[in-house]
């Protein structure tokens, strides 16, 4: 299991407050190297579960390095870019595919609202949540009952992270955020 169910962090951004577990070694905010706090520095060993792990970790530290909400922006921007471009054999793992998924909408939501992070076009906002859907979809549809049960308690929590996207990206077009996935009951 890479996804740390029992070791949460939170994270506040635009008036909203979420608790999400952490993922493999470095997935969560403030959360590198498996410890909460640490600043990774290029000296850093770094450890990493996969290929997404490794990617949280060098979004660790592009933000540990950024000095600017330009840098910032950049890293979130590196980071959802670069979960979109993980093939399916690295999210064939549904607790990887679900914690990619919400990375996505997450970095998604702070991209857009940083102004001095680099712009999406709409098309590229439409196909990151494409991704992000696909990737969560997957996920919440193959994990096993131990972890649905484990995950049950931050899915409605995720939904606040849609609802903030939809609002932030008016514009999606035909593209629907899955708000049935987060309410496993419907």
């Amino acid at each position: 299991m890479n996804i740390n169910w029992l070791e949460p962090f939170t994270y506040s951004f635009d008036g909203l407050t979420i608790t999400l577990p952490t993922y493999g070694y470095n997935g969560g905010a403030g959360y590198t190297n498996g410890v909460f706090g640490l600043i990774p520095t290029t000296e850093t060993q770094p450890a990493y579960v996969d290929a997404l792990d490794r990617l949280f970790y060098r979004h660790d530290l592009a933000s540990a390095e950024a000095t600017t909400a330009a840098q910032q922006g950049l890293a979130d921007y590196h980071l959802l870019t670069g979960i979109e471009s993980l093939n399916g054999r690295t999210l064939h793992d549904p607790e990887a595919s679900l914690y990619a998924g919400g990375t996505e909408l997450a970095m998604l939501a702070l991209v857009e609202l940083n102004p001095a992070a680099p712009d999406l076009t709409p098309r590229q906002a439409t196909n990151a949540v494409r991704d992000a859907i696909h990737n969560i979809e997957y996920g919440v549809t193959h994990l096993s009952a131990t972890e649905l049960g484990l995950a049950q308690p931050y899915l409605a929590e995720a939904a606040d992270i849609v609802t903030t996207v939809e609002t932030l990206l008016p514009g999606l077009g035909d593209v629907h955020l899955p708000h049935h996935t987060f309410d496993l009951h419907a």
